[in-house]
């Protein structure tokens, strides 16, 4: 008997670690600041001239998936049915998306939940499938995982995940690197399945020699009970400060999950959405150093909903309902003009082009 139990406590132990073995070597670890990829196709990029007006668009385009699904984390009951979108609507949604993009014809794009080798969207690249509908004008890429494993055994998911954020340049992108924010706070094998959140940084050219740094990003959600919004804003201004230190142009764009610091943008929320966030919104700590489009006053405005960014998939919400896409900026930019394209984007993603245009005012 004894002998008995002896061997299954080893084939056991033995299970258990070829278990954390295969945990680890399929989830993806970054360092703190590393190298990202980038791509630029030939010769066909140019070098930016800062003395003319740039142009940048900021968009979560919801990995393809477009707008007829309740995806299993969208609604607050716990209701979201749905685990993937259909190969079709995928297909369709890059068009969509595409057709957008060549209509604002803007200088910089920054996409957030771009899925690269995702179960949920049959492996598709999708940068590459953006890369080859967009290279044309944008013949420069950089990109890096946020969520990356071979095996998620959530019930939802079950196999591999894979997203990027990605950024598109009419410029030469000259380096690209991954700043990591922060892990989310829970046991050490549950947050190797865990989206681990970044800022890709990427590096274009100029005719005046000095880099324009294009930051992208994308926050935790639903991290309700933990003070991981505070770390990773935190992080942010850190790196902008360090940006600034050097007197280089630059500009952040993404989803912040995070609504403008302001009473209206959060009791204009229904009870049960407003639970998504603090009445003191941690964003404050960019807001109050740097530039921003939307504006605070915009969005605090009874005019708020001309900037929402955000329609949730949740069936509670019946359209755009809050700006949680930002675009931050630094003082060496005057911004000359801002928006958010809504007439004929609220089918393509749960989220909304924001766009802003910019003339650089000189080193200073």
């Amino acid at each position: 008997m004894r002998k008995i139990f002896l061997i299954l406590g080893t084939s056991l132990s033995f299970f258990i670690i070829c278990f954390l073995l295969f945990i680890y070597f399929t989830s993806e670890h970054f360092s703190d600041t590393e190298a990202a990829s980038f791509f630029c196709k030939g010769a066909a990029a140019k070098t930016l001239d800062l003395n003319r007006p740039i142009k940048v668009l900021t968009w979560n385009i919801q990995f393809l998936a477009g707008k007829r699904y309740v995806f299993f984390y969208d609604a607050m009951d716990g209701s979201g049915k749905d685990e993937a979108p259909s190969l079709a609507d995928t297909e369709l949604t890059l068009k969509e998306v595409t057709r957008v993009l060549n209509d604002e014809n803007p200088d910089i794009i920054l996409l957030q939940e771009v899925d690269v080798d995702a179960k949920r969207t049959y492996y598709q690249d999708q940068v590459q499938l953006l890369f080859e509908a967009l290279s044309t004008h944008f013949p420069c890429v950089s990109s890096s995982y946020y969520w990356r494993a071979g095996f998620v055994p959530h019930p939802h998911i079950l196999g591999s995940v894979g997203l990027k954020l990605a950024t598109f340049s009419k410029y030469k992108i000259e380096k690209s690197e991954r700043h990591a924010l922060g892990d989310f706070p829970s046991d050490i094998i549950t947050r190797q399945f865990h989206p681990k959140r970044a800022i890709l940084e990427s590096l274009i050219a100029t005719t005046q020699g000095l880099p324009f740094h294009v930051l992208n990003t994308h926050l935790e959600a639903y991290s309700q009970g933990s003070d991981l919004m505070q770390h990773q804003v935190d992080v942010t201004s850190q790196l902008l400060q360090q940006i600034d230190k050097l007197k280089h142009p630059w500009v952040l764009g993404g989803d912040f999950n995070l609504l403008m610091p302001g009473k209206k943008s959060y009791y204009d929320l229904s009870p049960l959405q407003r639970s998504l966030y603090q009445e003191k919104s941690e964003l404050h700590v960019l807001t109050d150093q740097f530039q921003v489009v939307p504006l605070p006053s915009e969005i605090n405005s009874d005019t708020s909903g001309k900037w929402y960014t955000h329609f949730p998939n949740d069936p509670e919400v019946k359209g755009p309902d809050r700006t949680i896409d930002f675009l931050f900026f630094t003082s060496q930019f005057k911004n000359t003009d801002h928006y958010v394209r809504s007439h004929d984007t609220l089918k393509i993603s749960d989220h909304l082009p924001l766009i802003g245009e910019f003339i650089w005012l000189g080193a200073q």
